[in-house]
């Protein structure tokens, strides 16, 4: 047997979005010598087979054809087979020369990870293992058939109601899509406001678009039981007295945490924390030549952030002591596909208030495209001390995508005054951006000239 079979520059522990992109890196760079192991039959991860793709083919769907649930399942799962089948699939990595094994994988020591009878030994190895619904503690969830959004892509057809646990990004992605389907949906969340990263007035935009559709949402709602009857799924709540609500079926949408069990990390000396890995800033492990990316760390859960940590982290393996990258991934975008649309970047409006910082808005209405197509919402700017972009929320629709310039000008130190001089194309969304910055830059003019008429006493 050659001693060297299972010997490689480069061991990938996770076929998900994270770990792909860094085989795929890993192949540009011509990396030679690298393996990839997967605990599933399939490649892709949560992100293609039960989060990211699958809900946004669901959607598309229950806008483009609400009236029949089974052609839009079909497309949910179409949407899945073309990807994995355009590259998320074993036969592609094999032909980027990288050998795939399929099973659990468990450290031996810091170089050596054991799958099956097979002991893989890597000069570096890199963690992205990914994560896991949380499910809540909740009495009696334990003997009902409950979903998470890894199982509620697997049904067979849609049930006449869902009562969805937790008013998250997932939560009320999927309640908006369902309800759009005439499934009756209740969203409980236990605080006082839903997406409570966001500040107020979005969450309530999003609360209001919800109920627009049909959801009934509840908040403070304190979960206190379920239980599984004739009727359904009875459960029950203090809101803030005691109250129940019954359902065909219910869905957990409590958030993620980090797939660490099995690996044998505190036996190796790996530190791990409640939030998943413990880094550095060059991505490393607390044994240094084990790296982790992704939902497996306390880093924010995006799929476009893992993809930029797998570059990142490849570049510092092979970069040596001296060159290695801290590179800021920063700014980082976060987006709610729900209807409105939320997309942000930096520092939201309410953090502006306190560091004196000037916020630019922008309401839907002022943009003709917006009020051509019926639609609501806002753009606001966080503008630093220099002019810069340092932050930016829009609500409405294709927020996601009228977000990019903003990015692109927050990332290469662009003033917002700048955008005022750049041409963007009529009728467009992403014009407002355009009508923002005039109305900034002529601001700031006008500024500037009341200072140098009191600064040299002229009078009107």
């Amino acid at each position: 047997m050659d001693k060297n079979k299972n010997n490689f520059q480069l061991v990938v522990i996770g076929g998900g979005s994270a770990g792909l992109s860094a085989i795929g890196l890993a192949h540009q760079l011509g990396l030679s010598g690298v393996a990839l192991i997967e605990a599933s039959d399939r490649l892709g991860g949560e992100c293609l087979h039960a989060g990211c793709v699958p809900s946004k083919a669901l959607i598309h769907a229950s806008k483009a054809y609400p009236e029949d649930p089974v052609k839009a399942w079909d497309h949910v799962r179409a949407s899945i087979a073309a990807i994995e089948q355009r590259s998320d699939n074993r036969a592609a990595v094999e032909a980027q020369g990288v050998t795939v094994f399929q099973g659990k994988a468990r450290f031996v020591d810091a170089h050596t990870v054991q799958v099956g009878e097979a002991l893989i030994k890597g000069k570096y190895i890199l963690l992205a293992t990914g994560s896991v619904p949380s499910v809540p503690p909740i009495p009696g969830l334990e003997n009902i058939p409950y979903l998470t959004n890894e199982s509620f892509f697997a049904l067979d057809a849609l049930p006449k109601s869902m009562l969805i646990v937790g008013g998250g990004p997932i939560g009320c992605e999927l309640a908006g899509a369902l309800s759009r389907f005439g499934v009756t949906v209740t969203l409980l969340q236990r605080g006082n406001r839903l997406l409570n990263r966001e500040t107020p007035p979005v969450s309530e935009a999003v609360k209001m678009g919800l109920e627009a559709v049909g959801v009934r949402v509840v908040l403070n709602a304190d979960t206190q039981q379920v239980e599984k009857t004739n009727e359904g799924i009875i459960v029950r709540y203090k809101n803030p007295n005691e109250q129940e609500v019954v359902a065909e079926q219910i869905l957990i949408a409590a958030g993620r945490t980090p797939q660490v069990a099995g690996l044998n990390l505190e036996g190796i000396g790996v530190t791990t924390g409640d939030a998943g890995v413990i880094i550095d800033t060059y991505l490393r492990t607390s044994r240094r030549t084990i790296y982790a990316i992704g939902d497996v760390t306390p880093s924010p859960k995006f799929t476009h952030l893992a993809a930029q940590q797998a570059g990142l982290a490849l570049r510092n393996m092979l970069a040596g002591p001296f060159k290695r990258s801290t590179t800021s991934l920063s700014p980082l975008p976060a987006i709610t596909f729900t209807t409105p649309e939320v997309a942000r970047f930096g520092i939201d409006s309410d953090t502006a208030v306190v560091q004196k910082l000037h916020v630019e808005r922008l309401d839907y209405a002022e943009i003709d495209r917006a009020v051509t197509d019926q639609k609501d919402g806002f753009i606001e700017v966080v503008v630093g001390k220099k002019g810069d972009i340092v932050g930016a929320t829009i609500v409405g629709e294709r927020a996601s995508e009228i977000l990019s310039p903003l990015l692109v000008a927050a990332r290469g130190g662009v003033p917002l005054s700048d955008l005022a001089t750049t041409t963007f194309a009529y009728p467009t969304l992403a014009s407002g951006i355009n009508i923002l910055a005039s109305r900034y830059a002529t601001s700031q003019t006008k500024q500037k000239i009341s200072f140098k008429i009191a600064a040299r006493g002229w009078r009107k």
